[in-house]
């Protein structure tokens, strides 16, 4: 039950709110579905999102572990 709550917060207070507005401005600065704006969204989720929630996600696990700094 503890993974979950640990878990479900981080979605509910980071990821969700987050993702939300980073995918929502994505969309806003390359629109469309075509190939091409896909793999340019693609392209930049991979490269500047990812590395940046990875980031967060786990600082916010060994946190709340206890593990500090």
């Amino acid at each position: 039950m503890k993974r979950f709550i640990t878990l479900a917060g981080f979605g509910v207070l980071y990821h969700g709110p987050s993702g939300h507005y980073f995918y929502n401005w994505l969309d806003s600065k390359i629109p469309g579905k075509d190939g091409k704006s896909v793999a340019s969204k693609i392209l930049i989720d991979q490269a500047i999102w990812c590395p940046i929630f990875m980031t967060v996600f786990f600082t916010y696990l060994g946190l709340v572990a206890g593990d500090g700094f």
